[in-house]
């Protein structure tokens, strides 16, 4: 396998690097994880006698995984390891532990009996929840956000990988670098070393990582498997030197280049049986808020635009009807009485609908209200800063991402710290959730009592037919598309449902397969720098235009050798619409630049994207 090499160093928590015998810290769990041991199954016993052969093919069956453990499950060559022990790992608060040690509950799978015994590093594979890593440790969420932009962008030579867990050192290499595919997910893998000190590259300490994440986005994958080279010494037992250290930089670039020309095989273990088990690899973890309502719970009916959701006998529901209305949409010779008359006969008081539970709400606005042209079916605005957040959302067996954010406040309350979150289905339906103001009340109340009965409720909707059209509802320009929806900056936009939306800071990228759109977004206040850093080789032609936000924008598209390499809308400069900052741009990332050629077809995808645009503030 052909990989590629860098020779600088990626830095997670140390820049100075020091000679010490230390290596990463472990965080210790605060109480002890429950463990079960998945065997590798036995093979069948022999058949007795020879079936006589028929002109029809014997049924075969399927083998299951070699380990399955809470809806994560892979399978791996016996040669590997003995025997894979699953646990899950409680939590490590933020308090009395180092940054490094923070972690939410999450999986640990362990390879006991592993080929090479007594390495610095336990084997194993870790699957983390991705919000509750966010929400806990701000350098895990820098890392998760560093990781959807790398496999967006796939580069060649990468300079640094982002890697979780967190290490109290730093990654002095990378070689054998290629981006692969699990069941439900994708990602990159790699071998490298992590140090506190200038040491050489050895066989006790080197290890290969595979860093990924699932297709919706919930959860983080790890992978950490010490492999050897002969090429390379046991150990490091002594000082390396002055000499070393000051030629360090060389050292690294050398053990890159000669290790990336090596095959896979030639590693204990052979890499290629790692990557296959990687790519076995599937995370099919039930999500909160999907499980069936109970018996007792009620369903509500919105006949007039056509849906209905269960709800707990507890909630209250309220209604709501046209409160106002644009002063530019009142008609030519009417009061605006009379039209207010109008419009409330026309939609009713089913516009907004209300749900109050314990210490949550949720808000559904149906489609004629987008914008709350004419109701109020939501929060409109914070007092504190706060965190993205996001959740998968699963309604009538189709995934949604709901994007909001976390308000963090000066206070524990719920009236400081709490949470909305937004739906938006394809017909143009707002489905609001979160925590609802209280004095007495504090977040980790709300998240113990109230938010998974919240996702229940939320992904019990579904739509039914009604006997009249519902007022008011447009002709669905993007039919079957889903909705993303960026409550902090305040846009919206559709996509189809086959391209998979990843966000980091100022970024939000829509990847199929090979393909990626890159939005970049910011305050014209913000010293945010948008677009990709360089430009490969090529030059531009314009393209005709689409119109963005009101705007037309120019399509440049860079062209190499004959072929379409990328778009970029209003070339490298972006577009500036109000108070914000918009950078847009498509591309292809693959190792053979000299392949790209962006099919038409895409492109003409891509610019309905751009066009289906709108602001939501």
């Amino acid at each position: 396998m052909e990989s590629k090499c860098s020779t600088l160093v990626f830095v997670l928590i140390l820049s100075v690097l020091v000679f010490s015998g230390c290596g990463p810290a472990t965080a210790q769990p605060t109480e002890p994880p429950t463990a079960t041991p998945v065997d590798v199954p036995t093979s069948p016993p022999e058949a007795t006698s020879v079936p006589e052969p028929t002109s029809e093919p014997l049924p075969t069956s399927t083998p299951g995984p070699d380990v399955l453990y809470e809806g994560v499950s892979f399978s791996y060559d016996d040669t590997l390891a003995a025997e894979v022990v699953a646990e899950t790992v409680p939590a490590v608060g933020p308090d009395g532990v180092a940054e490094w040690e923070v972690e939410p509950e999450h999986f640990r799978l362990s390879f006991d009996g592993y080929i090479l015994p007594e390495t610095f590093h336990e084997p194993q594979i870790v699957v983390y929840p991705v919000s509750e890593f966010e929400a806990s440790s701000e350098a895990a969420a820098n890392t998760i956000a560093a990781l959807r932009q790398f496999l967006a962008e796939k580069p060649a030579t990468p300079d640094g990988i982002p890697f979780l867990p967190l290490f109290n050192a730093v990654q002095m290499m990378r070689t054998q670098v290629s981006y692969i595919s699990f069941q439900n997910g994708a990602g990159v893998c790699f071998v490298t070393q992590y140090g506190q000190a200038y040491v050489p590259i050895n066989n006790q300490e080197m290890f290969y990582t595979f860093q990924g994440m699932t297709d919706d986005g919930r959860y983080y994958v790890a992978a950490i498997l010490p492999v050897s080279h002969p090429t390379l010494p046991a150990a490091v037992t002594e000082d390396p030197g002055d000499d070393f250290r000051d030629n360090f930089d060389s050292y690294i670039q050398e053990i890159e280049q000669r290790l990336d020309a090596e095959d896979m095989s030639s590693f204990t273990p052979d890499l290629s049986l790692l990557d296959t088990m990687i790519q076995s690899l599937e995370v099919a973890v039930e999500i909160p808020g999907t499980e069936q309502p109970t018996e007792d719970w009620l369903v509500y009916v919105n006949d007039v635009y056509g849906y209905q959701f269960s709800y707990p006998a507890s909630a209250t529901i309220t209604e709501t009807g046209v409160d106002g209305f644009p002063t530019d949409e009142l008609p030519e010779g009417m009061s605006a009485g009379e039209y207010m008359v109008q419009l409330r006969e026309t939609y009713t008081d089913k516009l907004c609908v209300s749900v109050s539970y314990e210490l949550g709400y949720i808000n559904i606005s149906a489609p004629p209200n987008q914008g709350f042209r004419y109701a109020i079916c939501g929060r409109t605005g914070r007092a504190y800063d706060g965190v993205g957040r996001s959740d998968i959302i699963v309604i009538e067996d189709q995934s949604y991402t709901a994007a909001g954010y976390e308000e963090i406040g000066p206070g524990e309350t719920l009236m400081y710290h709490n949470e909305t979150l937004i739906v938006s289905l394809a017909d143009g339906t707002r489905i609001e959730y979160g925590a609802a103001p209280s004095e007495t009340a504090t977040f980790e109340d709300y998240l113990e009592t109230t938010r998974d009965v919240l996702l229940q409720i939320v992904a019990s909707y579904e739509q039914r037919a009604t006997s009249t059209p519902p007022p008011g509802m447009l002709e669905d320009p993007y039919p079957g598309w889903a909705s993303y929806t960026n409550t902090d900056y305040g846009f919206a936009f559709r996509h189809p449902p086959a391209w998979v939306v990843q966000e980091g800071p100022n970024v939000v990228t829509l990847s199929q397969q090979t393909l990626t759109l890159v939005i970049g977004y910011r305050r014209v206040a913000e010293d945010v720098r948008l677009g990709l850093v360089g430009l490969p080789a090529g030059d531009f032609e314009t393209r005709g235009a689409v119109i963005f936000l009101g705007q037309e924008l120019r399509r440049d598209v860079l062209v190499y050798d004959g072929k379409d390499k990328a778009v970029h809308y209003n070339g490298t400069a972006g577009v500036q619409i109000g108070d914000l900052g918009f950078s847009i741009s498509l591309h292809e990332f693959t190792a053979d630049y000299q392949a790209i050629a962006i099919p038409e077809a895409s492109q003409a995808v891509v610019d309905q994207i751009v066009e289906s645009f709108e602001l939501t503030e």
